[in-house]
């Protein structure tokens, strides 16, 4: 099993209990990449900062809330 640290704090994390974030830098010079992050909660949190992060969370649960009306409609119809 690999584990898995908070490229913040350093905290070890859980599955399923942190942010997965890819980074891309686009720099002028040739030495862009991309960078794969792992956060937990509270970091993420400060990073984006708080509108961001209750806006983000309020699309998850629409999106949640679709998801399982989608499988009501799809049992009701069989």
């Amino acid at each position: 099993m690999i584990k898995t640290f908070c490229n913040k704090c350093g905290k070890q994390l859980k599955y399923g209990d942190h942010r997965k974030v890819e980074l891309t830098v686009r720099p002028y010079t040739t030495y862009g990449g991309r960078f794969n992050l792992d956060y937990c909660e509270s970091c993420f949190k400060e990073i984006i900062g708080e509108e961001e992060y209750n806006a983000m969370i309020q699309r998850e649960i629409v999106h949640k809330r679709r998801i399982e009306e989608r499988k009501k409609e799809k049992e009701l119809a069989q």
